[in-house]
């Protein structure tokens, strides 16, 4: 809520993000245990935006100049919790690309999945929800071509199917309306 309370332009993001994730993870078949690691990531995964900005709205969904300033906030406000150590690689390379190009220059499975995972979503996220958009289909149909466009290329294949798999069920619509803990 504090996300949303700063930047109302990104309201419920952060749910979102969480939901598709955990539903992502789901149809990966991760094991409870990194499923929930894999939605508190998620929900948290750019609260250092509260303290480090991150260039606005436009820079959701990929690297900016800003954006290791924001994970290390983020990683600085997070650092104490119990569950850190089991979200840490998720936030810490949530903006790496599979070609290597990101700042800490890892590729492929060098990288951690659960990052991967986030990098995916939060990719779908901004696209299928930006503000300029007519409709929800319309929005959730360029989330898909651009999802399509950057497989293989920034964001992991396998990923990138399992969300298209959990897309065409409509469980990314049904994920929306379903509470982020499913305990």
């Amino acid at each position: 809520k504090a996300m949303d309370a700063a930047d109302p332009t990104c309201e419920g993001r952060a749910r979102r993000v969480a939901r598709y994730s955990v539903a992502v993870g789901e149809q990966l078949k991760l094991p409870s245990s990194q499923l929930e690691s894999l939605e508190i990531a998620a929900l948290l995964h750019d609260v250092g935006r509260l303290v480090a900005g991150d260039g606005g709205p436009q820079a959701i969904g990929r690297e900016t100049p800003g954006s290791g300033e924001m994970i290390s906030a983020t990683l600085d406000m997070l650092a104490d919790m119990t569950c850190f150590k089991a979200i840490e690689p998720a936030i810490r390379y949530q903006n790496e690309t599979i070609d290597g190009a990101g700042s800490n220059g890892l590729k492929n499975d060098e990288i951690p999945l659960p990052a991967r995972i986030l990098a995916v979503t939060k990719v779908f996220e901004a696209k299928a929800n930006r503000m300029d958009s007519v409709t929800k289909e319309t929005m959730k149909k360029e989330a898909v071509v651009e999802i399509g466009r950057q497989s293989g290329r920034t964001l992991d294949e396998t990923v990138v199917k399992a969300l298209l798999v959990v897309h065409r069920k409509d469980a990314l619509d049904s994920a929306e309306s379903e509470p982020v803990a499913k305990k």
